[in-house]
């Protein structure tokens, strides 16, 4: 997804980062066989829950999709090149989100704080009980926001930042080298013109269409996993090699039962919600504008994670009649 893209171009507008290595370690060993069953059980009953690379085909029609991830890492460059001829052969790609839609966000967020800020009303201290504003000053203080900033920005922005390690957060514009930017770079190369599936104006209303308080108590139920950001970090990479996208999921879910202080009923329906908003919507209304395309080589890359599930886009694909073949990735 390019959630990563907008806490990049938010935190530009933070004191420098120091440099940081990631040495999170995969949190898959310390699984209990609750845990393990529980997530094997996550896997077997959702949709195209492993694989990362698939083709969908209907009459002369051939649409190529893989999940991307959206970070550098060293081994892009075999990926690649096993994925080139297929780009290389198609007439269009359709990827999440622009460069000039990227560009257009970041003027949008420089123009209008209050997309990401509170602009007027309490503050967060004022919302919070001190013990938990001292927990969160303290986590965004390692990703370099000082507390009188932390204060004034939405909670949803802030949940996005405690996922994401502060030794990611310094690579800065590095450490948006990922698979599909890579992509995009061979598709201008050979002249294949990009669409993206969706606008920034979408993006922000669904983060934003929550209550303060109602993006406060998500921001609370992540504070518990913040000290853990490295190895949930290194878990969700591991996870991804793997192709196991259904397994990433419910290990955030796993994680997320771990920190306790939220009954399972409600992290439950916090975590559904979050799967309704920034996936399922959003894989619905790419289907609206993929759907359409007469083009008869297509081909997709879009965040990993939107593969799977009911509601994923594979499974959308298949109930369009589509014919879905998985290769190698």
């Amino acid at each position: 997804m390019r959630l990563f893209a907008i806490t990049l171009m938010i935190t530009a507008l933070l004191p420098t980062l120091g440099m940081a290595e990631c040495n999170g370690r995969d949190l898959r060993a310390t699984l209990s066989e609750t845990e393990a069953a529980e997530l094997d059980a996550f896997r077997a009953k959702t949709p195209f829950g492993t694989g990362n690379r698939w083709v969908a085909r209907r009459g002369a029609q051939e649409i190529q999709i893989v999940g991307t991830m959206h970070l550098n890492d060293p081994r892009w460059p075999e990926i690649v090149a096993r994925i080139r001829p297929a780009l290389k052969g198609a007439e269009l790609l359709m990827i999440e989100m622009t460069d000039d839609e990227q560009a257009r966000m970041k003027r949008a967020m420089s123009q209008d704080p209050s997309r990401a800020f509170i602009t007027q009303g309490p503050t967060l201290p004022d919302r919070m009980s001190d013990v938990d504003w001292q927990r969160l000053s303290d986590a965004m203080a390692k990703r370099g926001m000082p507390s009188f900033m932390v204060a004034k920005t939405q909670p949803w922005f802030l949940s996005l930042m405690l996922g994401i390690p502060a030794c990611v957060l310094s690579q800065g514009e590095a450490g948006q080298n990922g698979l599909d930017k890579r992509l995009i770079e061979i598709a201008q190369e050979t002249g294949i013109p990009s669409v993206g599936l969706e606008r920034h104006e979408d993006l922000f209303a669904i983060f934003t269409e929550q209550s303060i308080d109602a993006q406060l108590r998500l921001l609370l139920a992540s504070l518990p996993m913040a000290e853990q950001s490295d190895d949930q970090f290194a878990t969700v990479v591991a996870r991804y090699f793997d192709q196991d996208n259904a397994g990433a999921w419910a290990m955030a879910d796993i994680i997320a039962q771990r920190g306790g202080g939220i009954p399972d009923a409600e992290l439950d329906a916090m975590m559904n919600d979050l799967r309704e908003r920034l996936l399922d919507r959003r894989n619905a209304m790419w289907m609206d504008k993929i759907l359409p395309r007469t083009e008869r080589h297509i081909f997709i890359a879009v965040g990993a994670l939107h593969l799977m599930g009911e509601a994923g886009l594979l499974h959308a694909l298949q109930q369009a009649g589509y014919q879905i073949e998985r290769l190698p990735f």
